[in-house]
């Protein structure tokens, strides 16, 4: 069996157990201030940590903290800079997380339970990009995405902007707080290692 296929078929993540039951504590309150926003993604981010290490080491990978930094557009990040096409991504040079804090602010009582779903969602799939990367899935799935050619190739749409981008999967932007995910392949391009929602 090829490394390659270890990694990306067999990988000891997929078999290492259950994440374990965590007790977390996730502040409630409204998501007005930069304050707010990085207060609950930090607390997210340390119960996903607490609840993801184990599993990690018991498949045999080393666990490392990543680290979140809570940004505005054009902030200058280990990836270059912060665009306005995303409102966060994982970047495998520092294997960071980086959030657009402005992206995740309630604009009413009304939208407090979506405000606070939307952005734990965003934590959890910057973290699985994470998992991805202590694990060594990134790296084979990159350089397995390198060559494939033709129908093989997955659709990036709309296409990459800029050389260095992985567009991956986005949340577009639009009216805050009416944004829907959507999941699509993450495309390695020359460059800077970004993997974008």
């Amino acid at each position: 069996m090829s490394l390659e296929d270890t990694y990306l078929l067999h990988n000891q993540l997929y078999t290492a157990g259950q994440v374990p039951a965590t007790p977390c504590y996730l502040p409630g309150g409204p998501l007005k201030t930069r304050s707010d926003v990085q207060r609950s993604a930090n607390a997210m981010l340390v119960c996903l940590q607490s609840a993801w290490k184990p599993v990690v080491e018991h498949a045999d990978a080393s666990f490392a903290p990543t680290t979140l930094y809570v940004v505005t557009v054009g902030a200058r990040t280990a990836c270059g800079g912060f665009d306005a096409d995303s409102d966060a991504f994982y970047c495998t040079d520092n294997s960071d997380i980086y959030l657009d804090w402005t992206q995740h602010l309630e604009e009413s009582p009304d939208d407090r339970q979506y405000a606070s779903a939307d952005l734990l969602w965003v934590m959890a799939h910057e973290f699985g990009h994470h998992l991805q990367q202590l694990a060594g899935i990134s790296a084979y799935y990159d350089d397995r995405l390198d060559r494939t050619t033709g129908a093989a190739l997955p659709r990036t749409d709309p296409p990459p902007r800029a050389p260095g981008l992985l567009p991956g999967c986005r949340i577009p932007r639009g009216e805050p707080g009416h944004a829907r995910p959507v999941r699509r392949p993450h495309r390695r391009l020359p460059g800077r290692g970004v993997l974008r929602r």
